[in-house]
Formats: C-alpha cells, sequence, structure tokens
C-alpha cells in the first residue's frame, strides 16, 4: 500500500451535525484527532454512454472551467542546463465543435459544450462552501489557514500537513477536490487573497487498474458474487426486480442528472412522469449492487472493497499509536462514487441500506480520545446522522469504541487486506 504524508492511503453531508450529543458535552467528552471521510462526487452531467442515440437539445456547459495542464518541478533530474521549472499557464479545455468536423453531429449522442462527464457550475460551488463551515467553524476541529507574521510559513507548512487528499482517476473526483480544497484553505473567508488558496497541492490517487477506493483491483470472487447468488438465487433481489419491473419497462437510469440539472426529460412512446423517474433515483441498491442485506452481499462488499477497508483501519490505527492525530494529518478527504459509497454502507451493515449515497454524499469517521485517558472512540455519520447498524457489535457507532470497530473491520479482510488477498 502507498504511503505519502505517513498516510496508509484509505475516509455525510455533516450540514446536519446538531443529532447527538451537545456541541458541549461532545467536546467535553472527548478530544477530536482524525477524520477520514469518503465522499461521493456531486452533481456532474450523464456519461456519454448513457445519451440516447439522438438527444433532442445540447447541453453547454459555459460556466465551468475544467483544467489540465503539467508543471515541472525543482526536484533534481536530468535535463539541459540551459533549462530551469518554469512556471505552466493555467489552462482549461473548451469543446470544440467544429462544423468541418462531420463526425461530431454523426456521432449522434449529446452534443454542446460539455464533456460528459464533468461537473456542472452549480455542483462545484456546492462542493466549495460547507465542510470548513462545521469542522472549521462551528467545531474547531480545523486549524484555520493563517496569513502575516513571521510564523507565516511555518504555518502553512504545518496546515498543508494536518490536510490530505485522495481521488480516483476519474477526473469528475479531481473537479470536486479541487473545490473541496479551495474552501478549506481560505478558512472563513470568502476573499480570494486570504489563507492559502492560492498554494498548489499534492492529491493522493491510486494506479487506476487496480485502485482501492473505485474499487477496480481485480477481485474474482466479488464478481462471481455480485453476478450469482445475489442477484440470480436471491429471493430479495427476485422480489425487489420483479416489483421495479414496471416502473423500469418504461424509463432509463439516467434520469436524474437531467432533473437536477432542469432539463426535459425524454420523450417517447410511454410518457415518464417526474414522480416515476424520482421513483427510479431512489430506488435502493438498484444497478450493479445487490440489496445489502445477507451474507451474500456482505462477503461481496468486503471482498471488493476491503483493501479500502484496511487502509482505513490501518490509518485509523496509526491516529491511536501517536496519540496526536495520524502523523500529523487531521482530516482526510476520499472523493469516490456510488460503488465505492454503497460497498461500505454494505460493510457496515447500516440500517440506511435502502438508501442510494446520492450525488455528494458523505460517510465520516470520527476518532477521538477521551480527555486525559488513552482511551479512543469512533463517531460515524453518513448524511450528517449517526449510522446505526443491525450488527450487535457495531450498533448506535455514536463514540464506539475504537478497537471494537477494528476487530470488526479485521474480521472481515483481515489486517493488511490478508483475507482479500486470498479470495
Amino acid at each position: 500500500m502507498a504511503a505519502t504524508k505517513q498516510i496508509t492511503t484509505l475516509g455525510a453531508r455533516s450540514y446536519s451535525y446538531s443529532n447527538g450529543d451537545s456541541q458541549e458535552s461532545y467536546r467535553n467528552l472527548a478530544v477530536g484527532l482524525f477524520r477520514p471521510e469518503i465522499q461521493r462526487h456531486h452533481k456532474r452531467t450523464l456519461y456519454a454512454a448513457n445519451a440516447f442515440p439522438v438527444e433532442p437539445y445540447r447541453w453547454n456547459c459555459d460556466d465551468a472551467q475544467l483544467y489540465f495542464y503539467g508543471a515541472a518541478t525543482d526536484a533534481p533530474v536530468r535535463r539541459p542546463q540551459d533549462t530551469l521549472p518554469k512556471p505552466a499557464v493555467p489552462m482549461y479545455w473548451q469543446t470544440d465543435n467544429a462544423t468541418a468536423n462531420t463526425f461530431v453531429e454523426s456521432a449522434g449522442g449529446w452534443q454542446g459544450r460539455c464533456q460528459f462527464p464533468q461537473l456542472t457550475a452549480g455542483r462545484l460551488a456546492d462542493a466549495w462552501q460547507y465542510l470548513y463551515r462545521v469542522y472549521g467553524t462551528l467545531l474547531g476541529f480545523m486549524p484555520p489557514p493563517r496569513l502575516g507574521g513571521k510564523s507565516n510559513e511555518s504555518n502553512r507548512e504545518a496546515w498543508h500537513r494536518c490536510v490530505c487528499y485522495r481521488v480516483t482517476t476519474n477526473v469528475i473526483t479531481s473537479q470536486v477536490a479541487g473545490m473541496v480544497a479551495s474552501r478549506m484553505m481560505r478558512g472563513d473567508s470568502d476573499s480570494k487573497s486570504h489563507g492559502y488558496s492560492s498554494d498548489a497541492i499534492d492529491v493522493l490517487a491510486q494506479p487506476a487498474a487496480v485502485d482501492s477506493l473505485e474499487p477496480r483491483y481485480p477481485c474474482p470472487a466479488a464478481a462471481r458474487l455480485y453476478s450469482g447468488p445475489i442477484k440470480a438465487s436471491s429471493a430479495p433481489w427476485r422480489a425487489h426486480l420483479d416489483a421495479a419491473a414496471p416502473l423500469f419497462a418504461a424509463i432509463d437510469t439516467h434520469l436524474g442528472p437531467r432533473q437536477c440539472h432542469g432539463k426535459p426529460l425524454p420523450c417517447g412512446s410511454t410518457k415518464i412522469s417526474g414522480n416515476g423517474s424520482r421513483d427510479v433515483q431512489g430506488d435502493g441498491f438498484c444497478g450493479d449492487q445487490a440489496i445489502p442485506a445477507g451474507r451474500a452481499t456482505l462477503a461481496a462488499a468486503a471482498s471488493s472493497f476491503g483493501v479500502y477497508i484496511a487502509e482505513l483501519a490501518a490509518n485509523l490505527r496509526v491516529a491511536m499509536a501517536d496519540g496526536n492525530g495520524n502523523e500529523g494529518v487531521l482530516w482526510f478527504h476520499n472523493i469516490a462514487h456510488d460503488g465505492s459509497m454503497s460497498r461500505l454502507l454494505s460493510v457496515l451493515q447500516a440500517d440506511e441500506r435502502d438508501v442510494w449515497p446520492g450525488m455528494g454524499s458523505e460517510i465520516i469517521f470520527e476518532l477521538h480520545r477521551r480527555k486525559g485517558v488513552a482511551e479512543y472512540f469512533i463517531r460515524v455519520l453518513f448524511g450528517g446522522q449517526v449510522l446505526k447498524s443491525p450488527n450487535p457489535s457495531l450498533g448506535v457507532m455514536d463514540m464506539l469504541p475504537a478497537e471494537t470497530l477494528l476487530a470488526y473491520f479485521d474480521g472481515l479482510v483481515g489486517k493488511g487486506a490478508t483475507l482479500v488477498r486470498h479470495v
């Protein structure tokens, strides 16, 4: 497993943080040490593969800029003596719908000045505004970025050490990361000149073919479970498909992004109501994921997401052993996909298993130490609410003893994902 900033690569909308203990008693109980979070990317355009052969309207994204460029570093490398590192010009893509290229129109699908997929302007703004308000302003967990004074550079270096980001190789996760990081680096201020928002930061990403966060690493056992016992022979899954058959006979699974962006629903011989579209979007763990109840689904989720679970457990252990956070890292923000979120909810056997993790949804693990005592507790939030599990060893995950959760993870995937490597 790769390590950067002394972290084993590993992770709710936290807007409704009022549940559980009051803020004052919460602070009296424990000292916050480390918060890994896993978040689904925000609202996006559709994937090109989900377009109809001919779409009735164009989709333009002129209010969003997608930056792609590279820059040389100051690290010693073999290069001609007269070529020193030069700063790169920030560069964004502009979709070229050149009329001379007749294949653009004949290719079918979406037309317009968007990438399919990409984050749209409204959700880029949404990614920017919330997290620091809760964990910085409200709870004081995140230190404020400060400028000025003799300690400016030491403050800057310390602040960058305490925050870490990880994405997948799907570009939409990096688009979210850029906006989330911008807000965290500005603190309470909306000013572009405040904090460290002009600094370049590194973002972790594993090789695409074996990424544990998306996840993409090969796992034949999980593939067999998802395609076999879960869907083919599970009575609950068959009943679910039978009940949903009339709805799915009338609509496709790509309606959500249209409605989220105020786009018309596609026309057809079968009329689709707004309620029908919302029904299928909220249809629980549909699509490639089965309803996360039962041994087969838990085994499939633990196998296909077990490497990430082991990474998460390793980072929590480092934070507990250090006693002062994960080697100085307070916040580890992982930006992923619905398949990542649904698998994690399955592993935790969450009561919310009939709720599909929507775009922007978050699962946060808060590691705390009891004041004055080396006792560690974990609070798990999904959608800003304390996560509940019917598993008797987990139950209400509000200040759950950390060793209880770690033992549960070890039993499923093994330390270092040793049980996953042999499936």
